[in-house]
């Protein structure tokens, strides 16, 4: 299904980005959420990082580079025009995501807060202060849903939230839609936790 807003962040990148270094091909508009778009809005980001040879994923020097720049929050955000289109491609990534930040009007206000406070819920993360932390970024610029899917497990989602509260620092703010799947299994590389496996067979 062809989501309006979702188009509106594609025209967009599209017509900001497409004569930019690293950008790459344009994305079809079609208003449809996918790995194109959301790669898309990655490079973005690292245009307006600096970063000379953009790629598909945020990765270190992605976010050491934009926890450089300044990790966002409300109250806190460069209103330049680098800072606006900075806080557009957390919109845009936040409409793609299912989440509404109140526009897409380059203003960290208190809806684009209250959309960061959303996703970090879902997530099952201990904090839900809607500050853009890198690993917050890094998640809104992903496909993983963090909210329970088709034919997903509450149990399972239940865990995936724990793993999260618990051990986001070391495997990133993994996948919470009910799914027992690779990605849940990334959150198991510290030695101490729990093998959830047992507890869901």
């Amino acid at each position: 299904m062809s989501d309006p807003a979702v188009k509106i962040v594609q025209q967009w990148v599209n017509n900001t980005y497409r004569n930019r270094t690293g950008y790459g091909e344009e994305i079809e508009e079609n208003g449809r959420t996918g790995w194109s778009t959301v790669y898309a809005l990655t490079r973005a980001l690292q245009i307006e990082l600096g970063i000379a040879n953009p790629v598909n994923n945020f990765g270190p020097t992605t976010e050491s580079r934009y926890i450089a720049w300044g990790e966002m929050e409300e109250g806190s955000v460069p209103t330049d025009e680098k800072g606006q289109r900075i806080v557009r491609i957390l919109q845009g990534a936040c409409y793609c995501k299912g989440y509404d930040p109140g526009g897409f009007n380059g203003f960290f206000g208190p809806k684009t807060k209250a959309a960061v406070q959303q996703l970090q819920t879902d997530a099952g993360l201990p904090n839900r202060d809607g500050k853009v932390y890198a690993y917050i970024f890094k998640a809104f610029l992903t496909m993983d849903a963090y909210r329970l899917t088709r034919n997903g497990s509450q149990t399972i989602r239940t865990i995936q939230q724990e793993l999260n509260n618990k051990y986001y620092k070391t495997a990133g703010v993994q996948p919470c839609d009910g799914h027992y799947q690779r990605q849940t299994n990334k959150s198991r590389i510290n030695p101490r936790i729990l093998d959830i496996s047992s507890l869901i067979l």
